[in-house]
């Protein structure tokens, strides 16, 4: 029987490079030779927006692959554990790279591993019939509402949310804090200007944007239900 255990740790993966009209930022992740050569033997099976996932001749293939994204993760969310699960699939004549992953302060996740270019996007979570992209990068807040949604904020702005009545969202392009529920849900009806701030607070509503955000001092000017907010913010656990 085959055994999969938890991995804890780093293992070495080729450092971020940079060039002089290139800013490096703690979100990049170039592995170069070490990824082209890992994903060599696979066939690669295009998906929608640049993304794909490779398909292994072998169980060995796929699982050093899992094992090499997972040591990536390791580093760029310290404390995190994850466990490579390749499978074999009868419709892609071939082994899939499968990937858990258990984030301080915020769960597990599991799912198929999923690339663009040369670089590593995320995990392609299940939901009902579909999947949604959860990147894997630094972060640097989780929340949960009183309900108990999850947001986990990225140190680049961005965020995922995993919603008690929903499940996994779509990532959002940014994530804000506003006073008042009661502006929020008149905002959210009608459109207009809402006083935020970017610092995650208890007691305060977050607002879950897609798209392009017009920000005017401390407020920002939104469209009708062209957001999600929730119910205030229960705990917020520093990343």
């Amino acid at each position: 029987m085959l055994e999969l255990n938890w991995e804890a740790g780093a293992i070495p993966v080729s450092p971020v490079t940079q060039t002089q009209n290139t800013p490096v930022v703690a979100s990049d992740f170039r592995p170069a030779r070490g990824f082209d050569k890992i994903v060599a033997p696979a066939t690669q099976v295009q998906l929608s927006d640049g993304l794909w996932f490779p398909v292994f001749a072998t169980h060995e293939e796929a699982l050093a692959f899992c094992r090499y994204v997972g040591g990536f993760a390791r580093r760029v969310a310290p404390g995190a554990v994850t466990r490579s699960r390749p499978f074999w699939s009868d419709k892609r004549n071939g082994f899939l790279a499968k990937l858990s992953i258990q984030f301080p302060g915020w769960g597990e996740e599991e799912g198929l591993v999923l690339c663009r270019s040369n670089e590593v996007a995320g995990l392609a979570l299940e939901q009902n019939s579909s999947w949604v992209l959860l990147p894997v990068k630094p972060y640097s807040h989780t929340m949960r509402t009183e309900p108990g949604t999850l947001y986990v904020l990225f140190s680049d702005g961005t965020a995922f949310c995993r919603s008690q009545s929903d499940g996994a969202r779509a990532p959002a392009d940014a994530l804000y804090f506003a006073r008042s529920y009661s502006e929020a849900c008149n905002v959210f009806d009608k459109g207009g200007a809402l006083k935020v701030t970017k610092v995650p607070t208890s007691g305060f509503i977050p607002l879950y944007i897609s798209g392009a955000v017009r920000v005017v001092g401390d407020s920002v000017h939104l469209n009708p239900r062209s957001f999600r907010r929730e119910t205030p913010v229960a705990s917020v656990i520093a990343a």
